[in-house]
This record gives C-alpha cells, sequence and structure tokens, in this order.
C-alpha cells in the first residue's frame, strides 16, 4: 500500500490532537445543548491526518481493524453519487422553535426554565436523569410546575401564524407523566386554547381536567424572571382579564414546529413551492402532491400534524410515488391479468387456508444463515418469552403479571420478561448480556403494535446467539379480532404455546397472509363520499379491481351537502391585503365546488371500478386475500369473492334536540346557514354561533374536529356581504390546527367577536341558551368564563355549531364484518398512532369519517393509505401478502 494515497505530508513524530471547539461557558448555563461542537471541515481533515499518521506508516493495516465503524478508509475520495429514479419523496422532518429568541421568556437567562422536548428526555429511561425529572439548577424534585404554551406558534410577529398541533397534548400528557412520578406536585398549564389533536383526545382532555394536580388556565404570558435565591421561577400572565403572578419551581416552555432547516435548500433542489412560513405547498384536498409531478412530500415538511396524520400521508406518498413510476400492483394468476372483464370480482378457487398455510406467511429472512450464533448455554429448544405491557393492554384484557405467572410455569420456557416498553428496553444497558446469559435459543415478543420494530428484535436477539427465524412476534389483536375482549391470560398464553410450537418446527406465525395462489386481488369498497370514491380510485390506479357499493340512491355523502364558500376572480381592483386574505382562503378552502363531479367523472373513466347504489353487505366470511361477500341490492342477493375490503361509510351530521332548533326559521346549522350565505344575501345584521353544540359534553366526549374552522368560514363570509354586520362566536376554544389558524387571525382582525364560554352550555338541550321573543330578535343567555356573570346577546340569526356522529347502522356493520367499533360508535383501529386505517381484523381497512371526524385533506390522506394498505394484501409479486 502506498503511503502517498493517504498522507501527503508526514513526520516521525505523531502531531497532536486537533482541539474541538466547544460552547462557551455562558451558553451552556441552562442548556441542554452539545458542550462540545465537533469539527469543521477544516479541523476534520486536520485531525484524520493526525489520526492516520501514527509515526511513520508501513500500512499494517492495524487501526483499520481497530476502528469499528469502520470509519478508517485508507484511499477514500469525495464524490458525487448521481441516481435516476422515477419518483422522489420529500421527508425532512421538522425543527422546533428556538424559544431563546423570545427573550421575555427567559429560556436563555433562567436555569429553571426547559422546553417540552428536554422534558421529554428527563422522562425517559435514557435520559439524562434515568428517567427522573429534577430541576437543572439544583438537582431537585419540582413540586410545582407551569407549561406555556403557543411557544414560537400561534405569533404572527416572529413569522408563525399557524397552530403547531401537537403542543397541547403533548403538555398534557407531559403533565399527567410528571403527577405519576411526583406524588406531590402540582402542575398548571397556561394556554389560548386547548386543542388535542387525534382520536379520543376529547376523552383524555377531559380526563387531564378531572385530574385534581392538573390546572388548565386560559391565559397569555408577557414575562418569566427568576428569584434571587432560590432560582424559582415567577410567570407574569394575564388571564380573565386580569395580570397576575405566580411563582413555581420549573417551568416548560411548549415549543412549537418550525419547517427542516433544509426546507428551503431542498425545495430549490427539487423545484416545489414553499408557502410563507417555509412549508412545502401542497394541493388543497391531497397534502401529498406537491404539483410537481413525481414529487411528492409527507409528514411535517407538509405543515405540523400529529403521528396519525404522518403515517397516512407517508402510504399515501408512496402511493403517488408508485403512481409515478407507473407501476400497478399484479393480479392474481386465478384471475388472469388478461383478463378483460371490467369490475368483476372473479371467485376464489380451493378451500380455506390452513394453519400451516397461515404460519408460512412470513418465514425466516433470507439472510439467516449469514448471523453467527453462539452456542446456547440450555438445551436446544428453550425458548425465552419476552412480553410488551404497553402492547399487550392495547390489544387484549389480559393481565400481563398474570400471564408471566402462567408463563413461568410452561415447561418448554426457560426465560419470561415483561417490561413496560419493550422498544426501549432492548438499549438498556445488560439487557443484552442478561439474554445471552440465560442461553436461550428462541424468542416471542408478546406482543408489539408495530410491524417496523420486527426488524430491531431481530437484530437485537441475533446478536446474543439467538438465530434469526428463532424470533417471531405474537399479533394479539389480529387473533383476537372482534372477541378482544375475550382475550383473556389463558387464552394468550394458548397463543404462546402455538407460536412456540410453530418455532420449533421452523415456521413463523407472526403473518396470517395466504399463499400466492389463493389471492384474490379485487377489493370491495364499502360507501360511496369522499372518501370510499378516493379509495377506490387509489386501487384502481394500483391495478385492483374495485367494487363500491353505496347504500344511498347517490354517491357522493356528506359531499352533497358542501356548498362552496369560494370567492371567485374579481374585476375590482383589490388591495394587496385582501388580495392576500382572498387568495389565502381560496387555497385552504380547496376546490370543493366541483370536487364531487370530478370524482364521479374520474370514477366512471376508471378501469375495473363498479359502483353499484342502494347496495349493502349484509354477511361476510373468509380471510385476507379470500373474503366471500353477500351483497343485497333491489330486494335480491348475490355473492363476490375479494381480497380485502375498505370501510368508508361516513358520519352524519347531529341533529340538536334542544335550542330551539326547527321551531324558528332564524335558528340554524352551520350547513344550513352556508346555504343562506351561498346565494348572496343576508338579511339583518347580527348573527351569533354557537359552537360544540351535541359536542364535548359527557354524554359525547367528542370534538368534531371541524366545526371552527366551518364556523370561521361562515363568518368571513358573513362580514364580506356585510361589513358592518356583527358576528359573535360562543366557544370554549377554537380549535383550528397547522394553517387553519389564518382563518382566526382573519376574523379577529374583521371584527369577530369571541366570548368563551362556560361549561353550563352543555345544559343548552332544555332550551336555556336561547331565548326566543316573538316577533322580536332572538336573545342569547350565557355565563361567560373570563368575569362569571350572565351575560345576554341579541341576534337576528342564531347558527349551531352542530358536530358529527357515526352512522345508525355502524354497529349492524362492525357485526357484519367481524371488528370492533369504540364506545361512540366509530371503526376501532388496531393502533390509533401507528397503525391508524387497520381494523381489528386483518384484510379489513377503515378511513374517514367512518373512523373518526375530520377535515377533506385528513378523509383523503386517510383512504390513500387505506387502500395502500388493502393493496399491500392483495399484491402477491413477493409470493406473500403483508400489512
Amino acid at each position: 500500500m502506498k503511503k502517498s494515497k493517504f498522507i501527503a505530508e508526514f513526520s516521525d513524530i505523531p502531531a497532536p490532537r486537533e482541539e474541538m471547539p466547544h460552547l462557551p461557558l455562558e451558553e451552556r448555563v441552562g442548556s441542554f445543548s452539545e458542550v462540545e461542537l465537533g469539527f469543521d471541515e477544516e479541523g476534520a481533515r486536520k485531525e484524520a491526518r493526525r489520526c492516520l499518521s501514527c509515526r511513520r506508516c508501513i500500512g499494517c493495516g492495524l487501526c483499520l481493524a481497530e476502528c469499528d465503524p469502520r470509519a478508517v478508509v485508507y484511499d477514500d475520495e469525495g464524490r458525487t453519487i448521481k441516481l435516476k429514479v422515477g419518483a422522489v419523496v420529500l421527508a425532512p422532518g421538522r425543527d422546533e422553535f428556538d424559544a431563546g429568541r423570545i427573550s421575555e421568556l427567559g429560556y436563555r437567562t433562567c436555569p429553571n426554565v426547559i422546553t417540552n422536548i428536554e422534558l421529554e428526555r428527563m422522562l425517559s429511561p435514557t435520559g439524562p436523569y434515568g428517567g427522573m425529572v429534577l430541576r437543572p439548577y439544583d438537582g431537585e424534585i419540582p413540586s410545582s410546575v407551569a407549561f406555556v404554551q403557543c411557544v414560537g406558534s400561534r405569533n404572527e410577529a416572529i413569522g408563525a401564524d399557524y397552530c403547531s398541533s401537537i403542543c397541547c397534548m403533548s403538555a398534557m400528557r407531559e403533565a399527567v407523566s410528571l403527577t405519576q412520578q411526583i406524588e406531590d406536585v402540582h402542575v398548571k398549564i397556561l394556554h389560548r386554547d386547548i386543542r388535542p389533536l387525534g382520536k379520543d383526545s376529547e376523552e383524555y382532555y377531559q380526563s387531564v381536567r378531572g385530574n385534581e394536580r392538573v390546572s388548565l388556565v386560559p391565559g397569555t404570558v408577557a414575562k418569566i424572571e427568576e428569584t434571587a435565591q432560590s432560582k424559582n421561577v415567577v410567570v407574569q400572565f394575564s388571564s380573565n382579564g386580569e395580570t397576575q403572578k405566580e411563582e413555581f419551581e420549573l417551568v416548560v416552555l411548549s415549543v412549537g414546529v418550525r419547517p427542516s432547516a433544509t426546507a428551503r435548500g431542498l425545495s430549490g433542489k427539487a423545484r416545489v413551492k414553499l408557502n410563507k412560513y417555509g412549508f412545502c405547498h401542497t394541493d388543497s384536498l391531497n397534502a401529498t402532491l406537491t404539483g410537481k409531478k413525481g414529487v411528492v412530500v409527507a409528514g411535517a415538511f407538509a405543515g405540523p400534524g400529529n403521528i396519525q396524520g404522518a403515517i397516512c400521508q407517508a402510504d399515501a406518498a408512496a402511493a403517488a410515488a408508485l403512481r409515478s413510476l407507473g407501476r400497478e400492483a399484479p393480479v392474481s394468476s386465478e384471475e388472469g391479468a388478461g383478463s378483460d372483464k371490467r369490475g368483476q370480482a372473479s371467485r376464489r378457487e380451493g378451500g380455506e387456508s390452513t394453519a400451516a398455510d397461515k404460519e408460512k406467511g412470513r418465514g425466516s429472512s433470507p439472510h439467516a444463515g449469514e448471523q453467527k450464533t453462539t452456542p446456547s448455554k440450555r438445551p436446544r429448544g428453550s425458548a425465552g418469552v419476552f412480553v410488551c405491557k404497553y402492547g399487550l393492554s392495547a390489544s387484549s384484557r389480559a393481565d400481563a403479571e398474570e400471564l408471566v405467572e402462567e408463563l413461568r410455569a410452561t415447561p418448554d420456557v426457560s426465560l419470561v420478561v415483561s417490561s413496560e416498553f419493550l422498544c426501549v428496553e432492548l438499549s438498556r444497558p445488560g439487557f443484552r448480556d442478561e439474554i445471552a446469559r440465560a442461553g436461550i435459543s428462541r424468542a416471542l415478543i408478546v406482543p408489539c403494535y408495530e410491524p417496523t420494530y420486527e426488524p430491531l428484535f431481530i437484530d437485537a436477539f441475533s446478536e446474543v446467539g439467538v438465530k434469526r427465524g428463532g424470533v417471531s412476534v405474537l399479533d394479539v389483536s389480529s387473533r383476537s379480532g372482534a372477541d378482544k375482549q375475550e382475550a383473556d391470560a389463558s387464552r394468550v398464553k394458548k397463543w404462546v404455546a402455538e407460536c412456540l410450537k410453530a418455532q420449533k418446527e421452523g415456521e413463523k406465525t407472526t403473518s396470517q397472509a395466504p399463499s400466492h395462489e389463493k389471492v384474490n386481488a379485487s377489493a370491495l369498497v364499502i360507501g360511496g363520499g369522499l372518501a370510499g370514491l378516493t379509495a377506490a380510485l387509489e386501487l384502481s390506479s394500483l391495478g385492483h379491481r374495485v367494487t363500491v357499493i353505496e347504500k344511498n340512491e347517490e354517491p357522493g355523502g356528506r359531499l352533497l351537502d358542501v356548498v362552496p364558500l369560494r370567492e371567485k376572480d374579481s374585476e375590482k381592483d383589490k388591495s394587496r391585503k385582501d388580495r392576500s386574505s382572498e387568495e389565502k382562503r381560496s387555497e385552504k378552502d380547496g376546490p370543493q365546488d366541483d370536487v364531487l363531479s370530478s370524482l364521479r367523472e374520474a370514477i366512471e373513466k376508471a378501469e375495473g371500478v363498479d359502483l353499484h347504489t342502494s347496495t349493502e353487505l349484509v354477511r361476510l366470511s373468509g380471510e385476507p386475500g379470500g373474503f366471500s361477500a353477500v351483497l343485497k341490492s333491489n330486494g335480491g342477493e348475490r355473492t363476490e369473492d375479494f381480497g380485502a375490503v375498505v370501510v368508508c361509510t361516513g358520519g352524519q351530521e347531529y341533529v340538536p334536540d334542544g335550542l330551539l332548533h326547527g321551531k324558528d326559521k332564524r335558528i340554524l346549522t352551520q350547513l344550513q346557514f352556508e346555504k343562506i350565505l351561498a346565494g348572496g344575501r343576508l338579511e339583518g345584521s347580527s348573527v351569533v354561533m354557537v359552537q360544540c353544540v351535541g359536542s364535548r359534553i359527557s354524554e359525547w366526549p367528542v370534538c368534531s374536529r371541524t366545526c371552527c374552522v366551518h364556523a370561521l368560514k361562515n363568518a368571513l363570509k358573513v362580514k364580506e356581504l356585510k361589513t358592518e354586520a356583527k358576528v359573535t362566536i360562543l366557544h370554549r376554544d377554537i380549535r383550528v390546527y397547522s394553517m387553519e389558524e389564518e382563518f382566526l387571525s382573519e376574523a379577529l382582525e374583521k371584527g369577530v367577536e369571541f366570548v368563551r364560554m362556560s361549561d353550563d352550555f352543555s345544559a343548552a338541550p332544555s332550551g336555556r341558551l336561547v331565548e326566543l321573543k316573538a316577533g322580536e330578535q332572538l336573545s342569547l343567555s350565557l355565563t361567560e368564563q373570563a368575569t362569571g356573570t350572565r351575560k345576554t346577546i341579541s341576534a337576528d340569526y342564531v347558527v349551531l355549531s352542530t358536530g358529527l356522529r357515526p352512522q345508525a347502522d355502524a354497529a349492524e356493520l362492525a357485526g357484519v364484518l367481524g371488528v370492533d367499533i369504540d364506545e361512540k360508535g366509530f371503526f376501532r383501529e388496531v393502533h390509533p398512532e401507528l397503525r391508524p386505517v387497520e381494523s381489528s381484523r386483518r384484510g379489513i381497512y377503515v378511513c374517514g369519517l367512518a373512523h373518526s371526524p375530520q377535515t377533506a385533506q385528513e378523509t383523503v390522506s386517510q383512504a390513500i393509505a387505506a387502500a395502500k394498505k388493502a393493496s399491500s394484501v392483495l399484491s402477491v409479486s413477493t409470493g406473500r401478502a403483508r400489512d
């Protein structure tokens, strides 16, 4: 080896180490930033030359052998890699707001002021204090903690006139974690509005409100200072019109979401547009489309959102990339790729798959033989069972401790380990050594909700002597199906025994997908609304035959009730401010005026799609890849076979039984009022909108998600028709997310009044909120939260923001499908965040309003994600299907 390849100049004496730059002392105080800043390019090159200059190099290669990460490459050169690709998915993520930019909040100057990200690290078992929450200043356990919301969000002055969407839910979860960890801690969350996002988030919010040690206080923080002696933190804030000061031992700043630092450069290279905040500009209905063919986005690059939304967007982006590549899912051999039948699902041949067929669906890794193993200290066949308490509680009613005791009595099991979060336990120092000492030859994880974690378990256990083919994950949720409540410890133990037996015979049981020859590559879509038609088009574009059934006489679902409020281009001159405002609103309203007609036209032109109205599913049997469905229409029944089912049955508007609705034409729902506004004429000059009618109450603890933004759009339309009109919105919180915040800012700017109500409005169905006086204006009486006093408001119109409810027959359909619904009647998913469109029965997927209340854009992402998941069952090019 020639030294000239890797050493330009050297001497016999090794060069001293290059000094790495460090964070200045004054910046380390109260900071979680790394002290060692790393090398710049010049420093790294100097250090690399020194590292390779071990006196006179003789090319022995010892340094190469000693460097485990293989960082020493003698003759490496910088190079540019060019790849020819058919599609690009942009998912650079996001950054958090630098709280130091707002000096009044004391992040740089007060040691005991931290961010929610730093608190999250503290709470982690692998965090700086081993999972304990300690004050950075003195290491003491805090007894009073304040959360300050919207730091770097909902702030037009710093260029962030949007809601970060995740901060409220994060703060509530962290607050609850603090109360669970610290016995006497009291937590106060200072907020402008509490906006929990996601399915079941309202119930969680209500549970937090019921926690005696957590207080939710509407307020705006003006300044944060520290005391000289104790270094406690004094927060000055205004709440209910009064300025207050309160001392806390720890303050947590809920920092908002910012675009990734790489976003601007990446957008230039990919030639996609950014919005004014630096997030990617996407289609108003499909959040993955950028307007540039072959380039799609997913996750926070498209705007702030939660994990569920990111997962759905990722699936939707992958599907869009497949379309750009022109790839179609292969057709099952039993149907014949050359068939010219359109929309005709072929009959599945053969009987049911055997248990062995199911268990062979996911065999050992093709690289199983490449991994070296150490000899087992126990006889061949000894197994270890690893119980994840979180996964078990989420997929069954089995008690973890009871299951562990029963498993310890199992003859073939030599080791039983239980952990709150098994995936976290893998990284605990000493955990793998303990497994290695046990000398097991097989490992079974019971269970893990996230299928992508399986390779992590395989790699971890293979390092301690378990062959890759000897690691399995028991999918409890799929086995229990609709009988999840019956999945007790004894039943789970029985499944464990079956899996261990299959392991011993060299078969894995983590997939129940049928073999290649038995997959029927056609899909059944139940529901002909936005979600159903979108899912059908997606499945068709992926090469599958699709049958769409709609129980009503006309497809469209709730799209039939939508009245477009988008203003058409005007010839009159507008100020720059007005023009940008209208463009902004038009952009977010989306093309709702023609979306239904466009979908219908696309369905008619789509290859292999049959749409049947006045048709219902009455029976379903079989398994993924081979379902047999009995469809009823026009009084007759017929049987068709499908490989997968997508449920898109939608929801229905809540019809209030109080508030004098239906007794006066001036008392309307938002949809009814929308139709009046669409006519361009508005009688009267005062409008009062009442939020959360039939939502967020004890009988129905659900936020309907779209009511607030719907009210804001209608309020802006009123102001557009009559500038002098008085619009008042009665609310408990204004819940708009991401870029929807701009509607709220515009409404405030145009004089819309917002009055926060006390919770006693939940008695509204009795009629006490709205009092009708014959021949006069309507009169509303309520308790204002800020003052606690009764307030009376007169109005020409009272507009009720009524929420969404599941379809009345949802429970009946769930019984036919053999899947779970929740207590509220929405279809239950396997995991609310990581597997949001998968039902409790494999091969059946759910999306749209059948899943939960959501916006049109969220519905489209979910529908595409569900279609892609279904396609993974229907596609058999790899010889196996996998969700």
